[in-house]
């Protein structure tokens, strides 16, 4: 039924318009006080954007038509659940329902606005730990309001928000990109629509494929893009484990047979996807994987990027906490804290052209990581890039290498030899601080500066590194 399903609402969705972009799901620690705070406590912070959940529900209901905005009674097999919560406090929740015979949204119940209070639970634990809590939502105005039964109380714990949507359905709600947002609205008729793409997407001819937004039957969402290029950019599964992306995804049911190549994966995409294991890129022509792609993937195992995607967002795989190996041999741009707090992570293979900056806190707290070997095309490595990786030795810092940032190698433990190819190298502050194992330096003069905090805590460092 949901292969079908998948199938029969594809081509849909219209996404014009720009749209403010909308926060979600920080990782980082603002205030572990525990407590109530409205809109912008430890959970309200964290909660801050639009969340979505999608799910198989059937029966009938009370709606506003999506063309002409007039009251009626649908009958529907789907519905997405949609929270938006604002930073004062105050927010909205949507419902849009499909079924499985008509291409496109068949009705929204809401604009339901409410007013939210979030009660820290349990507060975080250590930089991996989000903490838990309720949100407590308090019915303020809205349109249906009356027989509108979304959830009073939301739950959030290990970076998961799960609502009570019909039926009493448990439905696990994940955080939207901006993208994703702006698809949201369309779907919701709150911004103007794409007219043509619309036509387009109900088979009243091709005026436009671009905007048009479809579904495959793994439950990813892709977005069409100029020149016949399409990005993945949301899913409609939490519990996806297994994936594998082709290199081209055919549309031909728009009525005229379209093949686009995935060019990109879009921000956010994957993001907080806790059961997905793997997904299989060997074969696809992506050139970019955005911020926050697969932030909080926590059983994700293995990043295997292809060598066409020359891009990789900043937090693209932060907080995969079960990831083994990292292979980029394309990539070109990083962005910070690409890798950030992967602790299971043991190697990485780096590109070996074109890579030139390796970005702040990239593989912070990467503690596995047991070999490590930088590239001959990398000239700066920019603060705590690989702070707190405990388990690799030797390292060899190549010829162009002209400087590291404050604290890049800062408590890396297992270090013993350090050898530098460049006399010239500036070290930032705390650069190889706290190394603790760390015998020698070579060599061990150079000509430029060195500050004292570079090497302070290297207690068992035999001769100590000095400027000209």
């Amino acid at each position: 039924m949901r292969k079908q399903f998948l199938w029969m609402l594809a081509a849909i969705l219209t996404l014009c318009g720009t749209m403010t972009a909308l926060t979600s799901c920080s990782s980082s620690n603002d205030d572990d006080t525990a407590g109530t705070a409205t809109g912008n406590g430890t959970l309200g912070q964290q909660l801050t954007g639009v969340w979505y959940g999608f799910y198989e529900a059937n029966g009938t209901t009370t709606a506003q038509d999506v063309n002409t905005k007039a009251t009626t009674t649908i009958a529907y097999s789907h519905v997405l659940e949609v929270y938006n919560f604002q930073y004062n406090g105050e927010g909205h929740v949507r419902r849009i329902f499909f079924n499985n015979t008509e291409l496109k949204p068949l009705g929204m119940q809401g604009l339901a606005q409410f007013k939210y209070t979030s009660t820290v639970e349990r507060p975080p634990v250590e930089d991996d730990d989000m903490g838990s809590g309720r949100v407590a939502v308090t019915w303020t105005d809205g349109t249906w309001k009356d027989n509108f039964s979304a959830s009073l109380t939301l739950t959030y714990d290990d970076d998961n928000l799960t609502a009570v949507g019909i039926d009493g359905k448990q439905v696990v709600m994940l955080p939207a990109s901006e993208e994703m947002a702006s698809l949201i609205d369309d779907w919701s008729g709150i911004s103007d629509g794409n007219a043509g793409a619309g036509a387009a997407a109900a088979g009243a001819g091709i005026i436009s494929l671009e905007g048009i937004a479809t579904l495959d039957w793994h439950g990813l969402l892709y977005l069409l893009e100029a020149n016949k290029r399409a990005a993945i950019v949301g899913v409609t599964d939490y519990n996806l484990t297994d994936i594998s992306v082709d290199s081209y995804h055919n549309t031909s049911f728009i009525s005229t047979a379209q093949v686009y190549l995935i060019s990109r994966i879009g921000p956010g995409a994957f993001r907080g996807l806790k059961h997905l294991r793997s997904i299989n890129l060997t074969d696809c022509g992506i050139q970019e994987i955005g911020d926050e792609a697969f932030k909080g993937c926590k059983s994700l195992v293995t990043a295997t990027i292809p060598a066409s995607c020359t891009i990789l967002g900043k937090e693209a795989y932060m907080d995969c906490t079960n990831l083994k190996t990292a292979n980029m041999p394309g990539v070109k741009e990083m962005g910070k804290s690409c890798f950030e707090n992967c602790p299971n992570m043991t190697t990485v293979t780096l590109s070996r052209e074109g890579l030139v900056t390796i970005p702040k806190r990239a593989f912070f707290g990467c503690r596995g990581l047991m070999s490590l070997e930088i590239p001959d095309c990398v000239v700066t490595i920019e603060a705590e890039a690989f702070r707190n990786c405990a388990g690799f030795n030797p390292l060899i810092l190549p010829k162009k290498l002209a400087s590291v940032g404050d604290y890049s190698f800062e408590s890396c433990t297992s270090l013993i030899t350090l050898t530098c190819h460049n006399e010239n190298m500036k070290f930032g502050k705390y650069a190889f601080a706290n190394c603790t194992s760390l015998l020698t330096v070579t060599p061990g003069q150079f000509y430029s500066p060195i500050d004292e905090t570079v090497f302070s805590g290297c207690y068992k460092l035999k001769v100590v590194p000095v400027g000209k």
